[in-house]
């Protein structure tokens, strides 16, 4: 049997478009991946029925939408009240120190805080993200620095810049070339045949 992680986070396309009977298999193949990694809901054709494993909640002639009835919230914490307020923040209210687990994908450049504390994200189960939290009352906010992020906008303008001083350049060049000027003063006559 595969890895159930692996099935439910695999990119590789489904080329089977349209109604094929494959999709129906693929989806009842990984469902049980799908919830284990935060998926609520699941987009088909309108012709698949999935009643027997999802509940339908709704149908058209162009698609219809699953929900699951069983899977992990985006954030979780064992003894914990969890409240999301955004993908990016979350209040938690625990019994005692515990980790709550974010299903986003852990990178090196996920940054968190603890009640405006920096604290530090783990990577969960190989894939996901943490934070421990301490006992009580917490709110738990994440953010993404990107690499480099700090040099971003300096260097966007100097390429801006950049691009100013090439037109400018070019503008004053074409002034000072005399034969551009005597092209103005007689269009019908080829430049050089005079």
């Amino acid at each position: 049997s595969s890895d159930l992680y692996m099935d439910a986070t695999n990119t590789k396309p489904n080329w089977n478009r349209g109604s094929h009977p494959r999709n129906n298999q693929i989806i009842r193949r990984r469902f049980p991946a799908y919830g284990m990694v935060g998926v609520k809901y699941v987009v088909t054709n309108p012709g698949e029925d999935l009643s027997a494993l999802m509940y339908p909640v709704y149908h058209s002639n162009v698609m219809g939408i699953y929900e699951l009835p069983k899977f992990t919230p985006y954030f979780s914490g064992s003894d914990c009240k969890v409240h999301a307020t955004s993908r990016d923040e979350v209040e938690v209210r625990c019994l005692r120190p515990t980790t709550i687990v974010r299903l986003e994908s852990f990178t090196p450049n996920w940054k968190a805080s603890i009640n405006g504390h920096p604290t530090e994200v783990s990577m969960y189960d190989g894939l996901f993200q943490s934070v421990e939290v301490p006992a009580g009352m917490s709110t738990v906010r994440f953010t993404y620095e990107c690499p480099h992020g700090k040099w971003t906008v300096p260097m966007f303008w100097l390429g801006a810049l950049g691009f100013v001083a090439v037109g400018a350049g070019e503008l004053v060049a074409r002034r000072n070339v005399p034969a551009h000027r005597a092209a103005k003063a007689n269009p019908k006559v080829p430049l050089g045949a005079e």
